[in-house]
């Protein structure tokens, strides 16, 4: 070759063209749907390749979500897609303040699909954080553009659900927002006891559907033989463990939480003291508290002040229930509360235990 002749020129890294041609294709999509993406700096770029603002027709949310974008055939295989993730990977997903969501694309056919590795990192795993496995990730959903309003759903969705604001709402004086907070605390709680311990002293705050709600979602905490179990609604028993030494009753609570199932009625989703009403899952989640019985007697107490009769009748119920002696529970709580007598169902309550030495709570 003479000197003059131009030498061999440079080539692209296989990596490069695949990771440039995943952030275009990525970029083209959510761009097209009025979102704002900011590309972060390679140097930058330690779990992170792009910041989404998510949009709602042309108003910027303050939803912000990092997508990890890749475009390596060997990570789609038979139809498997599979993004391998290290332990710091894992270690930076699950510590991120901004939630980390997976996109991968095929060079060949130009399709994409996402997988939420926040949570996949949160969430309690037959291989630790610390463990020196490199995992892989299965990566199902479509993302393109008759599923990206589903996508971008689910995303602030779990944006609300990972902010402490989004759990503050528990002391909101909506009932709307505090029922979206009750279910947010369902979603964290599967992976974190603190959202459901949180539920659990938010309670005396809680009113209404919200309260009911709470009431029913805290059941499957603990052992409940009328629930249908599934993946959907299992909670590892490691949650379990940690959150059920905070199921202690104060008589306020126990007052509070009866009188929300003495409001519920047939036509409600989980209606009131009947099996697999809410009575039930509330009666399972009072008998983790060994104090209960001085619990149901204070409660009454406050019922009757309150001229609650029908709740404080409910409670000389449970009180009875857990009294050796269920006669005696009965004639000593009427003594002291004269007016229990007067409710409709007294007679037939003494009659009853008489009869059979108890009544059942529901």
């Amino acid at each position: 070759m003479s000197s003059d002749e131009p030498g061999p020129r440079k080539r692209l890294r296989v990596g490069h063209v695949s990771e440039r041609g995943a952030i275009n294709a990525v970029r083209t999509i959510l761009e097209g749907h009025g979102l704002v993406v900011i590309e972060v700096e390679g140097r930058s770029d330690y779990g992170r390749d792009l910041l989404v603002d998510i949009t709602d027709e042309g108003e910027v949310t303050g939803a912000v979500v990092g997508l990890q974008v890749k475009g390596v055939r060997s990570f789609i295989r038979d139809g498997n897609w599979m993004l391998p993730a290290t332990p710091k990977d894992r270690r930076f997903w699950a510590d991120s303040s901004v939630p980390v969501f997976g996109v991968l694309w095929d060079p060949d056919s130009g399709d994409l699909r996402w997988v939420n590795l926040t949570e996949h990192a949160r969430r309690p795993a037959t291989v630790p954080l610390d463990s020196k496995a490199v995992v892989n990730i299965p990566v199902r959903e479509p993302l393109d553009d008759e599923s990206l309003p589903a996508f971008l759903g689910l995303a602030q969705q779990y944006v609300r659900q990972a902010s402490p604001t989004g759990l503050l709402d528990l002391f909101s004086q909506d009932d709307e927002r505090q029922f979206l907070a009750v279910y947010d605390c369902w979603a964290l709680g599967r992976n974190d006891a603190r959202a459901f311990i949180l539920l659990r002293r938010a309670l005396l705050n809680l009113s209404g559907e919200s309260l009911r709600r709470a009431i029913w979602l805290l059941s499957h905490l603990v052992p409940h033989p009328d629930i249908l179990w599934h993946s959907g609604n299992w909670i590892p028993r490691t949650i379990e463990d940690e959150v059920r030494p905070w199921l202690r009753w104060s008589p306020a609570e126990i007052y509070h939480l009866v009188s929300a199932v003495e409001a519920a009625t047939e036509d409600d989703e989980v209606p009131g003291w009947v099996r697999g009403g809410l009575g039930q899952s509330l009666w399972h989640l009072l008998v983790e508290d060994p104090g209960l019985l001085a619990g149901a007697r204070s409660a009454m107490s406050l019922a009757v002040a309150q001229e609650d009769l029908d709740a404080a009748f409910r409670l000389l119920i449970i009180a009875q229930y857990r009294a050796k002696d269920s006669l005696a529970e009965i004639t000593t709580a009427m003594e002291q509360h004269p007016e229990l007598r007067s409710h409709e169902l007294a007679a037939e309550l003494a009659e009853a235990v008489r009869a059979e030495g108890y009544v059942s709570v529901y």
